[in-house]
C-alpha cells in the first residue's frame, strides 16, 4: 500500500484548523487504498493543530493500527480527535443492534406476550393505532402527522412491572455522513441548475437540510432558515383557518419539552451552512453541469467535504442532550445507543419524545432523524381496558405514499414468522391502494393469512351519499377487501384457500377520530374486539399430527424457473441491461443503491430499489402456488383447516430459508459484496453502462437464468437449483412430507 501523509489546513473564517488526507486502508472511488478524509482538529490553535496531525501521521505510519478492532486501544494513547478522524471510515456500517436492544430483554411466548406486527402506507394512521392500544393518546405519544412520520423502528412492550425503559439506538457516523453527503448533493445541483446571481436561500436550505427520501430530516436537529423568535413572528395570512384542535395539539406539544432553544445561535449555523453552500454553486457557476453529467464527482470536493464534516460534527454535538441514562457502545463521541430507566410516567414521555417527535417548538433540540430502533417497555394498556394485556408491538417505517413499490422489506418479512399477528393499517377513505395490495399479498404468499388482522381508519372522514350508517361504511370497505381477493383468485386460484379467504373477511375493525383525544364509541368498541383477537392469536394452535403432505419436484422447478426469469425481467430493465428502456432508473439512483449495498449494510434504496426483497417475492409467490397444490395429503378426510394450517406452517419456513439464502447470494456473499463495491466506483464516461453490465453480473449468479434442459445448464446454475431444491426438501421433510423426485 502507498504511503500517505496528512495536511494542516489553516481557519477559514471563524472554523478551526482542518487536516485532510489519503487513508491508507480505505479504497477511494478508483478502487484502490487512499480514500480522501477531511475533518476538523477542534482547534484554532496553529502549535496545537500541527501537534494533533504530527499523531495522525505517527498512527497512519505503523500498520498495527490499521485494523478497527485496535480503536479503543488507540484511545490510551492518542487524542480522540485523531483516533475518530482515523477509524470512523472504517467504521460506516451500523453495529448489530440486537445487543444493544437487549438490555432490554424482549419477552415471549412463555412469558405470556403476544408479538403484533403493525404495517401500512405512510400516513394511514399507524402509529394513532399504536398510540390506541398503549394508552398514549393524550400524551400525543408517539408523534403522528399528516405524511411520514415514523422513520425507525419502534417496539412497544406493554409491562405491568411498573418501571418505563427505553433503549435507542442511532446510525453510525459513517451513515450519516452519506445521507449529508447526498442532501448537500441534491442541493448543489438545485442551485447550478437556476440563476446563480439570485439564489433562493430557503430552497436552499429546504434541500439542504431535509433528505430528498424523507428519512433525514436535519432541520429537526439543527433548525432551519424558517425558525423565527415568537417575538419575531409575523402572522400568516391564514392564520385565521386554522383548526383549533391544531393549536390545542400545539400546546400539548409545547407543555412537554423544556428545552430552551437559543434561536439565534441556531439560524447564526443554518446561514453559515447555507453561505458556505451557496459559496460552493458560484464556484462552479461557469461550468455547465447537469444531472446527466456522470464524471462530476462531490465525493472530492473539499469544501464540500469540509461542509459535510462541519454539519456532521454539529449533530454530534446534539448527543451532548442525552443527560442521565446510560450511553452504549460509544465510538469515540459518537454514541450507538442510550439507555434510559424511570419510575415516572410523565418523565418517561418528555425524555422519549426527543427520539421521536417532530414539533417545530423543539427543532435544534431532537434527535429524531438519526434514529434507528426504539425498544420502549412500560405500564401500558388501552384507555378503559380492566384486563391488562401483555403485549408487543412492531412498528417501522410506513409502505410510502408511492404506489410503485413492487414488494415488501426482507425485514419485515422476516417479523411474519415471529409475529402471533400482523395487522395492516389502511385508510378508509381510499382502501386497498397498490402499496396495501402488496403488504397482504405477501402476508397470504408467507403463510400468515390467519395472523391478519385489518384495521381501517378515517371511518369518520369517509363521505358520500350512499353513506347512511356506519354499516353502510363498513359494508364499502369489505366490499373492496372482497373484490381484491377475488381478483387474485381469479389469476390464480391456488393462491389462499376458502378458509383463509373468510379469517381475513372477519378480521376487518374500523376506527374513527383518532386524532381526538377522546375515544369515541365505535373506536372503543371496534378496539376491543381487535384486542380479543390479539389474544385469541396468542392461543390458537392446531394439532397437525400424524398429517403427512407431498409434492412434486418437477413442479417445484418450473415454479423456480418462472420466479427468476420475471425477475430478472423486471431488474433488466430497471438496471437499464443489456439496453435502456422506459423502465429504466436514472443512473444515480442506481448508483446510489450500490453505494447503500456496498459500504452501509442496508439491503435498498428508499424501499423502492431492493432487489433482495423482490427477488424473494417472486420466489415466495410461485412456492405459494406450489405449496398450495401438493400431490395429495394423508390421510385423506384430513379437515381442510388442518391441511390449510400445516402447508402455511411449510411456507413459513421455506419463506424465511429462501430469504436468507437470498440475502447471502446476492449481498453478504464477500465476492458478490467486492461487486458492489465495484459497481458504485464506476465513475468514468460511460460508467452507468458499466455499472449496468456489473449488476447484472451480481444478479447471473444470484437469480440465474435456467433452462429446461440440464445438458443446457451451467455447473454454477445446476449447483444453484440444487441448494434452493434442498431448502424445499429439508423443510417439507422436517414437517413429515416428501419431496418427490421425478417419480410419476
Amino acid at each position: 500500500m502507498a504511503s500517505y501523509r496528512a495536511g494542516c489546513n489553516p481557519p477559514k473564517g471563524k472554523k478551526g484548523y482542518t487536516t485532510n488526507f489519503r487513508h491508507p486502508v480505505i479504497k477511494d472511488k478508483d478502487g484502490k487504498y487512499g480514500m480522501k478524509v477531511h475533518r476538523g482538529l477542534s482547534t484554532s490553535d496553529e502549535n496545537e493543530a500541527n501537534e494533533l496531525v504530527d499523531k495522525l501521521n505517527e498512527l497512519m505510519s505503523d500498520d498495527y493500527w490499521w485494523d478497527l478492532s485496535k480503536r479503543t486501544e488507540a484511545y490510551s494513547k492518542y487524542n480522540p480527535i485523531i483516533v475518530d478522524a482515523f477509524y470512523d471510515p472504517m467504521d460506516n456500517k451500523n453495529p448489530d443492534e440486537t445487543d444493544l436492544l437487549n438490555k432490554i430483554i424482549m419477552p415471549g411466548k412463555e412469558d405470556g406476550y403476544t408479538k403484533a406486527i403493525i404495517m401500512g402506507p405512510s400516513g394511514a394512521g399507524k402509529t394513532s393505532l399504536v398510540r390506541l392500544l398503549c394508552g398514549t393518546i393524550k400524551e400525543k405519544y408517539p408523534t403522528t402527522s399528516s405524511g411520514r412520520t415514523t422513520t425507525c423502528e419502534m417496539e412497544m412492550i406493554m409491562s405491568d412491572d411498573g418501571m418505563y425503559e427505553v433503549v435507542v439506538t442511532f446510525m453510525s457516523r459513517g451513515l450519516l455522513e452519506m445521507y449529508v453527503q447526498e442532501c448537500i448533493e441534491n442541493a448543489f445541483y438545485y442551485g447550478v441548475s437556476g440563476n446563480n446571481t439570485d439564489l433562493n436561500r430557503e430552497n436552499i436550505s429546504d434541500k439542504l437540510f431535509i433528505h430528498r427520501d424523507l428519512i433525514v430530516r436535519l432541520s429537526y436537529i439543527l433548525g432551519d432558515l424558517s425558525l423565527v423568535s415568537k417575538d419575531e413572528s409575523k402572522d400568516d395570512e391564514y392564520d385565521d383557518y386554522d383548526n383549533d384542535d391544531d393549536k390545542k395539539t400545539q400546546d400539548i406539544e409545547e407543555s412537554v419539552y423544556e428545552y430552551k432553544q437559543d434561536i439565534p445561535k441556531l439560524l447564526e449555523k443554518v446561514n453559515g451552512f447555507v453561505d458556505c453552500l451557496i459559496e460552493i454553486i458560484n464556484k462552479y457557476s461557469n461550468q455547465s453541469i447537469s444531472l446527466e453529467d456522470e464524471t462530476l464527482n462531490l465525493e472530492d470536493d473539499e469544501d464540500i467535504l469540509s461542509l459535510r464534516d462541519d454539519i456532521v460534527n454539529e449533530v454530534q454535538l446534539r448527543f451532548n442532550l442525552l443527560v442521565g441514562g446510560e450511553k452504549l457502545n460509544s465510538k469515540g463521541k459518537w454514541v450507538n445507543a442510550w439507555y434510559f430507566k424511570t419510575e415516572s410516567r410523565d418523565e418517561f414521555i418528555k425524555v422519549i419524545k426527543r427520539f421521536s417527535s417532530n414539533s417545530k417548538n423543539a427543532w435544534g433540540g431532537l434527535l429524531t432523524p438519526i434514529v434507528r430502533t426504539m425498544r420502549v417497555k412500560g405500564n401500558f394498556k388501552p384507555e378503559g381496558e380492566s384486563e391488562f394485556s401483555k403485549i408487543i408491538l412492531f412498528d417501522g417505517q410506513g409502505l410510502g405514499h408511492k404506489t410503485t413499490a413492487t414488494s415488501i422489506p426482507l425485514e419485515t418479512i422476516d417479523k411474519f414468522k415471529e409475529s402471533d399477528s400482523i395487522i395492516i393499517v389502511d385508510n378508509a377513505q381510499a382502501p386497498l391502494l397498490d402499496n396495501v395490495k402488496i403488504a397482504l399479498k405477501s402476508v397470504i404468499e408467507s403463510g400468515a393469512a390467519s395472523k391478519l388482522l385489518m384495521c381501517y381508519t378515517h371511518v369518520d372522514m369517509m363521505k358520500g351519499d350512499n353513506f347512511n350508517n356506519f354499516n353502510d361504511k363498513r359494508k364499502h370497505v369489505v366490499a373492496a377487501l372482497s373484490t381484491y381477493l377475488m381478483d387474485i383468485k381469479k389469476q390464480n386460484s391456488l393462491i389462499f384457500s376458502d378458509v383463509e379467504e373468510s379469517e381475513i373477511l372477519d378480521s376487518c375493525y374500523y376506527l374513527s377520530e383518532l386524532d381526538k383525544p377522546e375515544i369515541n364509541k365505535i373506536t372503543r368498541k371496534e378496539s376491543g374486539k381487535m384486542l380479543g383477537k390479539l389474544r385469541e392469536h396468542f392461543r390458537a394452535g392446531i394439532t397437525i399430527d400424524d398429517v403427512t403432505v407431498r409434492y412434486d419436484a418437477m413442479t417445484l422447478y418450473t415454479h423456480l424457473q418462472i420466479a427468476i426469469k420475471k425477475y430478472r425481467t423486471t431488474w433488466g430493465q430497471i438496471i437499464g441491461y443489456p439496453s435502456k428502456s422506459s423502465k429504466t432508473e436514472h443512473w444515480s439512483r442506481i448508483k446510489a443503491l450500490t453505494k447503500r449495498l456496498a459500504y452501509y449494510n442496508l439491503p435498498g434504496y428508499n424501499n423502492e430499489l431492493m432487489p433482495l426483497s423482490d427477488f424473494a417475492q417472486a420466489v415466495r409467490e410461485q412456492i405459494n402456488i406450489f405449496l398450495n397444490k401438493p400431490l395429495s395429503i394423508d390421510p385423506e378426510e384430513t379437515d381442510m383447516e388442518v391441511k390449510v394450517a400445516l402447508i402455511n406452517l411449510i411456507k413459513g419456513d421455506i419463506n424465511a430459508k429462501l430469504a436468507e439464502f437470498i440475502r447471502i447470494q446476492m449481498w453478504q456473499d464477500p465476492i458478490q459484496m467486492k461487486r458492489w463495491e465495484e459497481a458504485y466506483c464506476y465513475r468514468e464516461r460511460y460508467s452507468t453502462y458499466y455499472r449496468s453490465v456489473k449488476v447484472n453480473e451480481i444478479l447471473e449468479l444470484a437469480a440465474p437464468q435456467i433452462d429446461n434442459f440440464a445438458y443446457n445448464m451451467t455447473d454454477i446454475q445446476k449447483s444453484y437449483v440444487m441448494q434452493v431444491m434442498n431448502i424445499v426438501e429439508e423443510v417439507i421433510e422436517n414437517y413429515g412430507g416428501k419431496l418427490e423426485k421425478f417419480n410419476y
